[in-house]
């Protein structure tokens, strides 16, 4: 049997380095559409913080397409009621996985049609690994 180590013993996971996502500034012509407003309201540190809160729900959003198993039926057009009926998810969790999809079509990993009122989404492309996808994977055994 394998022993465990010391709890001082360092994993060889890799580290989340918040320092690490750069946003960048606004664009200037937001200034522009802002100009009747105080400049305290609408800061550059707001548009930081609300473009960092925009990268964590979209990563989020392709880290559950994952863990709830939706591409597997994503292949062909499908509601989120029909989502829900298929992977036996509760009626009341559509409008949550309506947030889901309508979150990947912003990422361009699914798209989007709306026949009388009732929106479809199907899978595009396979989305990129968000981190704790990469932090689940199996390590390698030594």
């Amino acid at each position: 049997m394998k022993s465990l180590g010391s709890k001082n013993e360092s994993m060889n996971a890799p580290l989340l380095d918040a320092q690490s996502f750069e946003t960048g500034r606004s664009d200037p012509r937001l200034a522009e559409c802002l100009k009747e407003f105080p400049p305290a309201i609408f800061s550059e540190r707001l548009y930081q913080s609300i473009e960092l809160m925009e990268r964590y729900s979209i990563e989020l959003a392709v880290d559950l397409l994952g863990q709830l198993n939706l591409a597997e039926h994503l292949g062909a057009w499908r509601s989120a009621d029909e989502l829900c009926g298929l992977l036996r998810f509760q009626p009341r969790f559509r409008l949550p996985l309506h947030w889901i999809l309508t979150r990947l079509v912003e990422t361009g990993c699914v798209e989007v049609q709306s026949d009388s009122g009732v929106r479809s989404y199907r899978l595009r492309k396979t989305p990129w690994a968000t981190q704790s996808q990469m932090l689940a994977r199996p390590r390698a055994q030594h």
